[in-house]
């Protein structure tokens, strides 16, 4: 059933014949129209006063557009989303949720603007842009497709420092930031967000050749980034771009430069142009554009750990439950004489990988988890199964002191069994603060001794 009829009232607007609509039931105008498909019949979803949709735009659902708010390209406006006053919607632009887009402000490109987000004032969100939550912007946010020219263009360590050292071993990371300073097409400064530098910077060498897939980039930290310094200010009227590199091949000593390419629309004269311009911090192949500049980045071999470098700790508690028992925990972590600290580990949590019975003897070697920061109050249970009907079950704390914590648990209770006794393998790592891995086997010898070996 239709809501609404085309009226006989036209206009053209930009090269396209728009048709005023009015609500059947209400009889109340509303806005203009190029065709049917430009505002679903079904919900409540309305265009009112003088706001126009054209071309393969579509307003459905709830969703609303008024004032002198303008809808084209293919945008969607969907949902209980509201465009109104003088912005403009279009591209293959989204809007839904309770989003609100008003005043001057414009989406375009592949922008999505979601959940309850106000974009207002001035402001103008292009590109592949996807907004959630309840953010306000108010400030036009610029593109690399803005910029025509680069002022300025830097590289340092994220922690100011201009020299760094990074471990090849594929984990460890150290950030770096680049500072520019970009121009638009009328010579004025415009700052760009964090992610559209990231997009359009490349690291090179001195020669101005590519790293490639020899310098791994990210522009999200990992779990080994060493030093985590950060400096948050930047010069002023800068654009920052925020790097984490990562390597596993040796290459000594690297100077670190970066480049990128502007698509130019002006020349230095003002003379309208379309050229790709490049600007390079390396100091060969150099165009000029900008000022030779580079971090020095010493890599290092992954670092090999021997068994001295292996501090292990245990702590017995007798009669930890309600039976004739023994419980003994295991640390294991980096000794101090070995110049590292454990970070992290992998290890299986909860892993089962010894038993042994023999008369009214139980003996169990298990995992508890895969944490190794200190914890006094950190507490594990473990569940024991003797038989089907018959399990223990102990609770202690397993952080005492840094390190990953393994179990084994004695016991003498109960009927006299028949022998038996199973071994599962089992192995886990270290990792030190830079990502350094030592793989690590342990075994179970007789009394529930922990035999431990490096892999």
């Amino acid at each position: 059933m239709k809501k609404y009829n085309i009226t006989e009232e036209s206009m053209t607007h930009k090269g396209c014949v728009l048709w005023r609509i009015q609500h059947i039931a209400t009889q109340e105008k509303g806005g203009w129209i190029q065709e049917e498909q430009n505002l679903s019949q079904e919900g409540g979803a309305w265009i009112a006063e003088e706001a126009k949709v054209y071309g393969e735009a579509c307003v459905s659902d709830d969703a609303c557009i008024s004032g002198n708010a303008e809808i084209f390209g293919s945008a969607q406006i969907r949902e209980t989303g509201q465009v109104y006053g003088e912005a403009k919607v279009y591209d293959e632009a989204i809007v839904e949720g309770v989003a609100l887009v008003y005043d001057r402000a414009e989406v375009c490109g592949k922008a999505i603007i979601q959940e309850a987000v106000s974009i207002c004032e001035d402001a103008c969100i292009r590109g592949e842009r996807i907004l959630t939550g309840n953010q306000r912007v108010v400030e036009r946010e610029y593109t690399w497709e803005d910029v025509n020219s680069i002022q300025s263009l830097k590289i340092v360590f994220s922690g100011g420092q201009r020299e760094n050292r990074l471990y090849a071993n594929g984990r460890h990371q150290v950030g770096v930031h680049v500072n520019l300073v970009a121009k638009d097409k009328d010579g004025e400064i415009i700052i760009l967000a964090e992610e559209e530098v990231f997009k359009h910077m490349e690291f090179v060498n001195m020669l101005n050749k590519p790293y490639g897939n020899d310098l791994k980039v990210s522009a999200e930290p990992g779990e080994y980034v060493f030093p985590i310094e950060r400096i948050e200010e930047k010069a002023p009227n800068a654009s920052l771009g925020v790097f984490y590199l990562s390597t596993t091949k040796q290459f000594v000593v690297e100077n670190v430069c970066v480049r990128c390419v502007v698509n130019q629309k002006i020349d230095p004269s003002g003379i309208p142009v379309e050229k790709k311009v490049e600007y390079t911090t390396a100091r060969e192949n150099n165009n000029g554009n900008a000022t030779p500049n580079s971090i020095i980045l010493s890599v290092l071999p992954p670092r090999v750990f021997g068994f001295s470098d292996i501090d292990i700790k245990t702590i017995k508690l007798k009669r930890a439950d309600d039976y004739n028992s023994v419980l003994t925990k295991h640390y294991i972590r980096f000794k101090d004489t070995a110049n590292a600290s454990i970070h992290n580990a992998a290890c299986e949590e909860s892993f089962w990988f010894h038993y042994k019975q023999k008369g009214n003897y139980k003996g169990f070697s298990t995992t508890t988890d895969n944490r190794v920061k200190a914890d006094p109050k950190a507490i594990y249970t473990a569940v024991f199964d003797i038989t089907k009907k018959w399990t223990i079950e102990v609770t202690s704390t397993n952080h005492d002191m840094s390190g990953v914590c393994l179990w084994t648990y004695q016991v003498w209770h109960g009927a006299l069994w028949m022998y038996n006794t199973w071994n599962e393998p089992m192995s886990f790592s270290l990792f030190d603060l830079y990502g350094n891995e030592v793989k690590m086997k342990v075994e179970t010898l007789n009394d529930t001794v922990l035999e431990f070996n490096i892999v």
